[in-house]
């Protein structure tokens, strides 16, 4: 009797289990809810743009669904009025789906034609993202300038608006390397101005002055000599065109154009030149050899001023012809030695009797001892400056390219006419080796400031020993020095080295600690792991700076990524990933009130975008909360191609603001130009 009982009561309570289940409208929204929940996290996984949108567009409709269904249950009721409910956020889910809405198809398939819609405010020059001017300024450089003309159509008949417009079509177009665009935008606004010559003229000469368009200067030369020869300018504005096209011709080493120019204006228009404009076209006159026209023109006839900054600039852009931009700004020996430019850093790389190099030291060279043996012309002693930093620069080739008995024999030309500089004999010796003669030259000078590239420079070449005795000779700042020694050790890969000079430095340093760390950031940046810990514990870092949790796993990541073991790797950087994001959220506010602008979980992506761990690093840039662009520009550094461009925008899309998303454009549309 009592086992059918029992059935019973069992089979009631299962019933009642089920109902309370399957039939209780609450649940049964719950379990809706959370299969929409899986839905939205495997859209955000889809790398299909399209795919993804329509993932989106379904999400949403199965929550219109839940909130129509369920509306009597509390579930229901919240997914109507768009707030939070059973892990689902329909205000971010609309949201996701609206910012990827107008995106969604060149997203699919991205080229700079439909990417440039998207770019930045600032990449825009400041205007509004559907302005003509701004589709004008992206179209010169995707399609070209036929391309950007047309989209300015709409504000053609504003012909001071079109002509201003052109222009920014022009620097566009010079900032995208398309020249030829540029010089059509220009011509086109000139065109604007065929009605009135002397407006024209003002506006040709503003190009002329204008170092950011320089790739139009020749345009507008030729556009001003033709105005020249007619009838619309007055005698003023001629006399102006006349002097700027002198000007321009003496910068380009044009002399006898300069020269006629200037004759033109003197003797047909009968305007003065002042004098560091007679000086400017002298001094091509000189660097031509056409001295007798020179000293006609100078206005004290005295050799010193013919050498102004302009002789300087033009000779050295005479030393560098292989490359026109090398000699600009060429103020001092030294600061050409010491400069990081690229283009000065081929020039002083150039091999060894390089022949172009070397005929462009004689030629120089040959014009300066023509102008000092002229007969008659003394030379002011009292203004000898020029004339040896010239032969200083010249001296200075010629020891570059390994040619010392030129230098030293040029060297005894400046002596000679009153004291060779002291730069050009320091940066000689350095060449030699002769560090000790260097450093005693710079310092007999008062070039206190100026031995630390000198110290810099030593240290590069991983001679700590000789750099600190320099150091100690010259006297001044010996902390500062020595800190600038470290660097340049750690800069170049002499960590141990760094590491030995660091500690002989006073405790008391306060470039010390700073300095530690930079040694420390070195070390991890090259996953020596081992000696991290070594300079971390040995300078208490872990007690000063709070980086040093996630410089540990960074650097552990990146070792084991060099070593081969990808599986440490991986688990080094799931580790930082880790840390950074507690880092991230102990992070405090900032004087306004905001949170402070720390993102240091995301420097796992980064690290794993580096090293080629793809799938990973896109993983981990979506895990992190505080996110960038910076990853994103990283992973372009080291992925190509429609479908890697589609993943980095997906992921800009989906983790970052509509601000920082359209720098992450910015930066792909001049990645895809220069492809």
């Amino acid at each position: 009797m009592l086992k059918p009982r029992l059935w019973h009561t069992a089979a009631l309570a299962s019933l009642l289990l089920i109902g309370a289940c399957g039939g209780n409208p609450e649940d049964k929204a719950a379990r809706r809810l959370e299969q929409i929940a899986d839905s939205w996290t495997a859209a955000r996984q889809s790398d299909s743009p399209s795919r993804r949108l329509k993932a989106y567009d379904s999400i949403l409709a199965d929550l219109d669904a839940v909130a129509d269904k369920y509306s009597e249950t509390s579930l229901g009721r919240t997914i109507a009025v768009g707030r939070s409910a059973g892990g689902v956020s329909p205000q971010e889910i609309r949201a996701a789906r609206d910012r990827l809405a107008p995106r969604a198809d060149c997203y699919e398939r991205p080229d700079i034609a439909c990417l440039s819609q998207f770019t930045s405010v600032e990449y825009a020059s400041g205007e509004p993202s559907n302005d003509p001017a701004v589709t004008a300024r992206t179209q010169v450089c995707s399609s070209g300038f036929e391309a950007a003309d047309k989209a300015l159509a709409p504000i053609a008949i504003n012909a001071p608006r079109y002509r201003a417009e052109l222009v920014q079509v022009a620097y566009a177009g010079t900032g995208c390397s398309r020249p030829a665009d540029a010089i059509a935008a220009l011509r086109a606004a000139s065109g604007t101005l065929d009605a009135s010559p002397a407006e024209k003229a003002s506006f040709l000469l503003s190009i002329l002055n204008t170092d950011d368009l320089n790739v139009g200067w020749p345009f507008a030369a030729g556009e001003l000599d033709q105005l020249l020869q007619t009838d619309g300018l007055d005698k003023s504005m001629s006399a102006s065109v006349a002097l700027a096209l002198a000007l321009r011709a003496a910068r380009d080493g044009n002399s006898e154009e300069a020269h006629a120019k200037a004759r033109y204006v003197i003797d047909t228009l009968g305007f003065d030149i002042n004098v560091t404009e007679r000086q400017a076209i002298a001094a091509a006159l000189v660097m031509d050899g056409e001295f007798d026209e020179a000293f006609a023109l100078a206005p004290h006839k005295n050799i010193s001023e013919l050498f102004s900054f302009w002789s300087l600039d033009a000779a050295g852009r005479q030393l560098a012809t292989f490359d026109n931009e090398a000699g600009r700004g060429w103020n001092s020996v030294y600061e050409l030695y010491a400069a990081n430019d690229q283009n000065l850093g081929r020039m002083l790389e150039a091999p060894e009797g390089d022949r172009d190099v070397l005929a462009a030291l004689q030629a120089v060279e040959a014009k300066l001892d023509g102008l000092l043996e002229r007969p008659g012309q003394a030379i002011s002693r009292s203004e000898p400056t020029r004339l040896t930093e010239l032969y200083s620069i010249l001296a200075f080739g010629y020891e570059r390219i390994g040619r010392p008995q030129a230098a030293d024999a040029t060297m005894a030309k400046a002596a000679a006419i009153g004291s060779p500089t002291a730069e050009a004999a320091a940066m000689i010796a350095v060449n030699r080796g002769d560090y000790a003669s260097a450093a005693e030259l710079l310092g007999s000078i008062g070039y206190r400031l100026q031995i630390v590239p000198l110290l810099e420079h030593i240290a590069s070449t991983g001679d700590a020993g000789t750099a600190l005795d320099i150091a100690s000779r010259v006297g001044g700042n010996q902390e500062h020095n020595q800190a600038a020694i470290v660097r340049s050790l750690t800069a170049h890969g002499y960590n141990d080295l760094a590491h030995q000079v660091l500690v002989s430095m006073p405790i008391q340093s306060s470039e010390r600690l700073a300095l530690a760390w930079e040694l420390a950031d070195a070390m991890a940046t090259t996953g020596k792991t081992t000696e991290l810990e070594k300079i971390v514990s040995e300078f208490s870092l872990e007690q000063g700076g709070y980086r040093y949790p996630l410089l540990v796993p960074l650097a552990r990541a990146r070792a084991h990524a060099e070593n081969g073991d990808r599986k440490s790797a991986v688990e080094a950087l799931e580790a930082a990933l880790l840390v950074g994001q507690k880092m991230d959220a102990d992070a405090g506010e900032n004087s306004l009130g905001r949170r402070a602008n720390v993102h240091e979980a995301e420097e796992a992506a980064s690290l794993a975008f580096e090293l080629g761990y793809t799938d990973l690093a896109f993983d981990l840039y979506q895990r992190a909360e505080y996110k960038s662009f910076r990853p994103l520009q990283i992973a372009m550094q080291h992925m190509e191609g429609a479908n890697a461009y589609k993943r980095i925008l997906l992921a800009a899309n989906d983790g970052l603001d509509e601000e920082e998303e359209s720098y992450v454009v910015n930066h792909l549309v001049n990645k895809m130009t220069e492809e």
